[in-house]
């Protein structure tokens, strides 16, 4: 069964979704929502949310009249707030995977890839599998293929440097749809027994997923298509590409391509100290510091340096935190004294912690989920060399990474299940291929 995305991976995707010239209008937007709804919802939810009279988004001019003063004060912050720094690596544009994955689907209207709903439903998997459909529709968008394996190539990436009209949004459902179709092209490569082609293919697909993953400043949104893809690439291999390849296929190669990414508290870290940059530079600030709009705070600064403390601190504490621990946390972003800020100030702060806490949990969850694929390899690899698989085999293979306890394996339906204690998780049955 294909995998998709719990609520928890829904939620992942809320965090300051919407950025850059039209963020007065989203938080004028967000906090109109009435208090019993936004209490049930996430902010892409509150922003949707149906209220009339609608507002008029800011202009960019009126945006560009605070974009250097929300340099200035971002910078000011840095200095207080050393971890908060990044340090930019720009390379050229046409080397940069970034940003032409970014090119795939640019502003202003953030479409998916320009593909018929047919294949849209092939590479969906909404459409019965049909290896001649498939082939005739990757024919039919031949250029657009072309274009997004030459991405997959690419071993360079950055977020410096972005062109004029970059609001740090990226469209999360053209990244996805780019890496199906990769692994629909691997696909149809095991299927005609050609296995060198299909490695080459799945990790392109897991190129892409670097194209998000390791850019200076990272973000929420991208890491919510880097787990995504991760995850994707992994079902499609176990369901699809293994099957045709049948028990001939060289799983030790498999297991170096489907090695498991870095899902640590501290790469978490990382990613929120992205999310901190991006934030502030395209969303907050921009606001806040606009003395034209109606919705800023009477003490900008104050609210900017509350929200740089709060992820100054959560980066701290992610760097030398466990997985256990960012499991068992109910509340990731922790309390700060807010007592210095104007009403309307912790307004922009309440609306500023939706979504966190679920994210995290989502984070935690595929960081089991990669280990339960390596725990299957390393079942198969052993079952290659001869060893017959028992309820105890996995007592000597890759172990969940939260307190290190075997995966549970019934040989007679060949499944791998989570040990008791993470069903919370909500983690699904893997099924051996063969």
């Amino acid at each position: 069964m294909r995998y998709r995305p719990s609520l928890a991976f829904v939620l992942c995707l809320v965090p300051m979704l919407a950025t850059g010239a039209v963020g007065g209008w989203i938080w004028h937007k967000a906090d109109s929502v009435p208090m019993h709804v936004r209490a049930k919802s996430s902010f892409s939810e509150a922003f949707r949310y149906e209220e009339k009279p609608r507002v008029e988004p800011p202009t960019p001019e009126q945006m560009a009249e605070t974009r250097q003063v929300s340099r200035e004060l971002r910078e000011k912050l840095e200095g207080e707030f050393p971890i908060l720094m990044v340090e930019p690596h720009p390379v050229p544009d046409d080397q940069n995977g970034f940003l032409q994955t970014y090119l795939l689907s640019p502003p202003p209207l953030y479409q998916n890839l320009r593909i018929s709903q047919e294949f849209r439903e092939m590479i969906d998997g909404q459409s019965k599998w049909n290896a001649e459909d498939a082939k005739r529709l990757l024919n039919e968008h031949a250029d657009l293929v072309g274009t997004i394996e030459g991405i997959a190539t690419l071993k360079q990436r950055s977020s410096s440097n972005m062109p004029v009209g970059y609001n740090g949004f990226i469209a999360a459902r053209s990244g996805k749809a780019a890496a199906e179709i990769l692994l629909l092209k691997a696909r149809l490569a095991a299927e005609a027994d050609d296995e060198n082609e299909a490695i080459r293919l799945v990790s392109a697909a897991g190129n892409l997923v670097d194209h998000y993953r390791k850019v200076e400043s990272p973000t929420l949104l991208a890491e919510t298509v880097v787990i995504l893809i991760d995850l994707s690439i992994r079902a499609s291999v176990f369901e699809h590409v293994l099957p045709a390849l049948g028990r001939k296929a060289d799983l030790a190669r498999w297991q170096s391509v489907l090695k498991p990414a870095d899902y640590s508290p501290s790469e978490l870290g990382r990613v929120m100290r992205g999310e901190w940059q991006v934030t502030s530079e395209f969303l907050l600030y921009p606001i806040i510091l606009n003395p034209k709009l109606k919705d800023a705070p009477p003490d900008p600064e104050a609210l900017a340096r509350v929200h740089a403390a709060r992820f100054s601190s959560l980066v701290t504490r992610l760097k030398g935190a466990s997985l256990l621990q960012l499991k068992e946390t109910r509340d990731l972003l922790g309390e700060q004294d807010l007592s210095q800020l104007s009403s309307k100030s912790r307004q922009f702060d309440d609306l500023l912690r939706i979504g966190f806490d679920a994210w995290s949990r989502g984070f935690v969850r595929a960081s089991v989920i990669m280990n339960q694929y390596q725990a299957a390899l390393d079942l198969l690899i052993s079952e290659k060399e001869g060893q017959s698989l028992t309820p105890e085999s996995p007592l000597s293979v890759t172990r969940e990474p939260i307190w290190g306890q075997s995966f549970r394996f019934d040989p007679t339906f060949r499944e791998i299940t989570v040990p008791s204690g993470l069903e919370t998780l909500e983690i699904q049955t893997l099924k051996l291929p063969w």
